[in-house]
């Protein structure tokens, strides 16, 4: 590939002037500049910057919208998604803060000028509307808001079954149930799938709902509460290893015996529970799995648009029940 020194050479002038014709700059002579120009041509001369919007062309991307939160859930989640993209020849683009509920239609705008092909949307919404039609392939992760958007999560329903189930099977008939999940239990899949599977079997659930942005300091207040509220509570569930990890912490303060007293189960992945340095019992998710299935469904939304996927439209991942210490 030619160079400036190339021209320069050929021409009989510095690379310094040779580039600053290229770039429409300085005073010469327009028999300098034509002698550059035909130089240039002959040459097959590319410039630095011709190159660079080239290559951005090329580059495919894909957008992660992650919640602003500081579970390491989300971390390790957007480096599965990273590792796989990078497989099928796709570019991440971490989104947090960027994503604004209300003003969706600029946000997906800025994707597009940014070259972005495809969206997950880890971050909750409940309203399909708002990324329905955006002129971008959008897939949900760990949620699903609508049967017309595309959606990969575990089998929350069932996890919500199997975690209530085993606590039952403990002898547990008073249970607590804390969440996380954004906008309520009204759109929370495990604790619709707790509290089925509990009342069944006549077993009373008492559920607490935790700001998605609270410090670790107010959740242990919660789970203080939550505790002098229901101090005949015989098994809990928790819907996170964050959570699990708060609760085990404050209920040994206040003399509480895991599980002799209280019976704790929660839900994550055996990555989380590595880090966790006790052996917690929990519902256990396949996050390579669905991680896997939702940049398979992505890329093909992407390259082969206007395909129906009625089969593939919602994807669940199977999940199973890990007895540790805790039940």
């Amino acid at each position: 590939m030619a160079t400036i020194q190339d021209i320069a050479d050929e021409v009989g002038i510095s690379k310094a002037a040779v580039s600053r014709i290229l770039n429409n700059k300085g005073s010469f002579s327009q028999e300098t500049i034509r002698k550059v120009e035909r130089a240039a041509r002959r040459l097959n001369y590319v410039s630095a910057h011709a190159l660079r919007d080239a290559l951005e062309r090329d580059v495919r991307r894909i957008a992660v919208v992650l919640p602003p939160s500081h579970a390491p859930y989300y971390g390790l989640l957007a480096t599965q998604i990273e590792r796989v993209a990078f497989d099928y020849q796709y570019e991440v683009v971490l989104c947090g803060s960027l994503f604004d509920r209300g003003n969706e239609d600029q946000f997906f705008t800025e994707l597009a000028n940014r070259g972005v092909s495809g969206v997950f949307m880890a971050t909750f919404v409940n309203n399909a509307s708002t990324i329905v039609d955006q002129g971008i392939p959008v897939v949900t992760l760990g949620f699903s808001c609508s049967p017309d958007v595309c959606s990969v999560r575990s089998m929350n329903v069932t996890a919500g079954k199997l975690a209530a189930r085993h606590l039952v099977s403990r002898g547990c008939e008073r249970l607590l149930y804390a969440t996380r999940f954004p906008d309520g239990l009204k759109y929370d899949e495990r604790w619709r799938g707790f509290e089925a599977e509990a009342a069944s079997v006549g077993a009373v659930v008492y559920p607490y709902q935790f700001s998605t942005h609270g410090a670790f300091w107010q959740e242990k207040n919660v789970m203080t509460q939550m505790l002098l509220d229901h101090p005949d509570a015989q098994g809990i569930f928790l819907e996170s290893f964050r959570l699990m990890a708060c609760a085990y912490q404050t209920f040994c303060e206040l003399g509480c015996n895991i599980p002799a007293d209280l019976k704790m189960i929660g839900h994550g992945t055996p990555e989380l529970a590595s880090y966790s340095g006790i052996d917690f019992s929990y519902i256990q998710e396949n996050m390579q799995q669905i991680v896997d299935e939702a940049v398979a469904l992505l890329v093909d939304m992407i390259e082969n648009p206007g395909q129906r996927r009625a089969a593939s439209t919602q994807l669940q991942v199977p999940v199973s029940l890990h007895v540790g210490s805790t039940s």
